[in-house]
């Protein structure tokens, strides 16, 4: 079972919200993660830390891609 956690610093990365692996404390099942260095915007699934499923990610500009990810890419 995953659990909600407030959104939070992730690794010095960026800011994320959303489900966490109850055992390896990574994004893990339905979140939402705001890259700081180059303010692009991920909303979807995640499996062990990296985007899994289905998602969205926004860059600075506003240009959009949605789709499957597998492995983060």
């Amino acid at each position: 079972m995953c659990r909600f956690q407030p959104a939070s610093d992730f690794l010095g990365l960026g800011y994320y919200f959303g489900q966490f692996h109850p055992v390896f404390q990574t994004p893990h099942g339905r979140g939402t993660f705001l890259k700081t260095s180059d303010g692009s915007l991920y909303e979807g699934y995640w499996r062990d830390g990296l985007f899994e499923g289905k998602g969205r990610k926004i860059d600075k500009e506003g240009s959009s891609f949605s789709g499957l990810w597998i492995g983060g890419e």
